[in-house]
């Protein structure tokens, strides 16, 4: 007969779901299958997506102009995963806007995901220390001041273990 079933728009209205989370970035469409850190960042999100029926829908923002707004606000999504987007985006304003969960690779002002500093600080002092390291000297590019609090009292709490705070 060739009858395809419910219409999918039709259905998402009365369920109230898209089914559907959009990933929201600024570079190239190419570099989301590329670049190694968003390969594994992508890699992630499907495999949680996967686990929930949901699907992913990535929605580049090369130029924060108004096709980047309208793309923001026309996305079928349930919520939206922000992969390094500066904050003063205005695609961000319509992103939060929509009323949707916002989640955050970076800290934005919304939900994060992200790593547990303190965990990962304490696991980097305890494998120097296994190693006979007692002095540590840190050299680091620019981070964000929260993580740099995070790591900062750490190290001032000694979670690395026996080192003397002048050691770290």
């Amino acid at each position: 007969m060739g009858y395809s079933g419910p219409n999918p728009t039709a259905r998402s209205l009365r369920s109230g779901r898209a089914g559907a989370i959009g990933v929201l970035f600024t570079t190239a469409l190419s570099i989301a299958f590329t670049d190694p850190y968003a390969v594994q960042f992508l890699r992630g999100l499907a495999e949680v997506a996967e686990d929930n029926h949901t699907g992913l829908l990535l929605v580049p923002l090369r130029d924060d102009d108004e096709g980047a707004l309208e793309a923001v606000r026309n996305a079928a999504v349930d919520g939206f995963v922000v992969y390094c987007v500066p904050a003063w985006y205005r695609a961000m304003e319509a992103a939060w806007a929509r009323g949707i969960p916002v989640v955050n690779s970076d800290r934005l002002g919304s939900l994060y995901v992200g790593i547990d500093e303190v965990a990962s600080t304490r696991a980097a002092g305890e494998h120097l220390m296994r190693f006979g390291h007692r002095r540590v000297a840190i050299i680091a590019d620019y981070i964000s001041p929260t993580a740099a609090r995070a790591r900062s009292a750490c190290r001032r709490s000694r979670i690395w273990g026996r080192m003397s705070a002048a050691s770290v």
